[in-house]
């Protein structure tokens, strides 16, 4: 853990007048997200434009959600819709990438939308923002993996490693019928080591019973009860046909978690601005 401190900011800051970026970059490999945007939070604005701008794409998604909202939509504010959509929404997940687009003023994210390379991201992003605010479907993200029931384990296997390639980390696989309903749910150790042969069909494989679900339009207070009462890393969201639509993850219940403790703080403590449970004494008096 590093050592975050006002002389820490200064050294970054002459380091930034002096131009020496090679120097940063090195220093930056090593740190992580969370850090980095720690530091940043602490910068003006201008060096910690000039800091972020000097990172790996895929840090720069890592570090942009993890920012204090204030700072995040300064930075994105001095940013084209183009490095946008080029330096952060490929990197996160749709949900992390819709809630980043929500952020931004209504024709902005259009165009970051339309910079968009990959038409079926574009789409689920666009399918994220129509979820109203505090629902199960605005919590969500739509990467996952699924196999239908009538695939053989061999086929299985290979569509699985294929959709596997779009994700950070695969919980559980979800088993579906042809009209992609939500039908049962597998273990990749049960795949792996259950199946007879390689020509064994998943569905005699899936295990059917006991499958906790939310629907889209039911409250995110719901999806981290049930993921909470059931221990779940994974709770998969259907629609009202049971169609399987997306998933919410551990961490985004205990993002939803800290969230809902941070407005019922602010609410219990009288402020009216935004505040997190970290801000000082001095913050939240004047708030």
């Amino acid at each position: 853990m590093i050592d975050i401190n006002k002389d820490l900011i200064q050294q970054l800051t002459d380091r930034i007048e002096a131009g020496q970026d090679t120097e940063l970059r090195r220093w930056a490999e090593g740190l992580h997200a969370t850090d980095i945007a720690e530091i940043l939070d602490q910068m003006r604005l201008e060096p910690a434009s000039y800091l972020y701008r000097l990172l790996d794409t895929e840090v720069k998604a890592d570090v942009l959600i993890e920012l204090d909202e204030d700072q995040r939509a300064d930075l994105l504010s001095g940013m084209t819709a183009e490095e946008i959509a080029g330096d952060v929404m490929g990197q996160l997940d749709s949900d992390d990438a819709t809630d980043v687009i929500s952020e931004l003023p209504p024709n902005k994210a259009e165009e970051v939308i339309g910079h968009l390379e990959d038409d079926e991201r574009a789409s689920d992003i666009r399918d994220l923002l129509n979820y109203e605010e505090g629902t199960a479907g605005a919590m969500m993200a739509k990467e996952l993996v699924k196999v239908q029931g009538e695939w053989s384990v061999t086929r299985a296997i290979r569509e699985i490693r294929r959709q596997a390639e779009e994700l950070h980390q695969v919980y559980t696989v979800y088993v579906v019928d042809e009209e992609d309903r939500l039908t049962g749910r597998l273990s990749m150790k049960h795949l792996l080591l259950g199946a007879e042969s390689t020509r064994s069909k998943i569905r005699e494989l899936q295990k059917e019973d006991g499958i906790v679900t939310i629907q889209a339009h039911e409250s995110s207070e719901k999806a981290t009860m049930l993921m909470e009462r059931y221990d779940l890393v994974a709770l998969p969201v259907v629609d009202e046909k049971q169609k399987l639509v997306g998933r919410i993850t551990i961490d985004d219940a205990v993002d939803s978690i800290i969230e809902d403790a941070e407005r019922d703080y602010q609410l219990a403590s009288g402020i009216s601005e935004d505040v997190e449970s970290s801000d000082d004494v001095i913050t939240l008096t004047r708030a």
